[in-house]
């Protein structure tokens, strides 16, 4: 038998495998050391993460399906570097 333990990547507190949403990460065209190209990186994170982002986490009815995605890119778009920065990631000009 085996142990599974699901961790928020923003939080890092321990959650069920349910709580959890993937966001992957994967490059074109950057150059790599090691490998020539870079694999595609997943991260999960917590619902109670992603709505302190502005993120709509609850499934929408059906009437309200599209306007919830549109929103979720929204955020998704306006907070990328947020969400990056949360997990680490430096930006210098």
């Amino acid at each position: 038998m085996k142990t599974m333990v699901y961790t928020c990547d923003i939080c890092k507190q321990s959650k069920s495998e349910d709580d959890l949403c993937s966001i992957t990460i994967g490059t074109r065209g950057i150059r790599i050391h090691i490998n020539k190209y870079h694999s595609e990186i997943k991260y999960d994170f917590c619902k109670e993460c992603l709505k302190k982002k502005g993120f709509i986490v609850e499934s929408p009815s059906t009437e309200d399906k599209e306007n919830t995605e549109k929103h979720n890119q929204k955020t998704f778009e306006t907070r990328l570097v947020d969400i990056l920065s949360d997990l680490g990631v430096q930006f210098y000009e």
